[in-house]
Parts: C-alpha cells; sequence; structure tokens
C-alpha cells in the first residue's frame, strides 16, 4: 500500500487512462434533471464534458 506503482498493487508499466470529469458529470446530470422538472419539458439533450487522456508506460511507438 500506498505505492501504486509497485509490482504488487499497481500495474507494470502503469497504463495509459482517461480522466472523465465525474463531479461535473453529476453536477451537470442534477441541474438538466432541475431543469426538466421546473419546465416540465423533456426534450433529450446533449452535453459534452471535456476528457484528458493520461499517458503513461503503456503506451509507445508501434516496435518495428
Amino acid at each position: 500500500p500506498g505505492n501504486a506503482d509497485s509490482k504488487w498493487w499497481g500495474p507494470n508499466p502503469p497504463l495509459t487512462t482517461v480522466h472523465v470529469p465525474m463531479r461535473e458529470m453529476g453536477t451537470e446530470a442534477a441541474r438538466m434533471l432541475l431543469d426538466a422538472i421546473e419546465s416540465k419539458v423533456q426534450e433529450p439533450l446533449t452535453v459534452q464534458l471535456p476528457v484528458s487522456l493520461i499517458v503513461r508506460g503503456s503506451t509507445g511507438p508501434v516496435p518495428s
């Protein structure tokens, strides 16, 4: 515990991941729900939130 990069507790090599803004997703979903309740309108909505690619050791050039 405490060292996420160790062979026992973490991936080796560290995996590339995508950061998804979970708090912002929840906030936006709650806002949309309250707006729908207040206006009684049930139109489908699309909301795009930014995501970030976290490049780590599992990403690299294709071996030749």
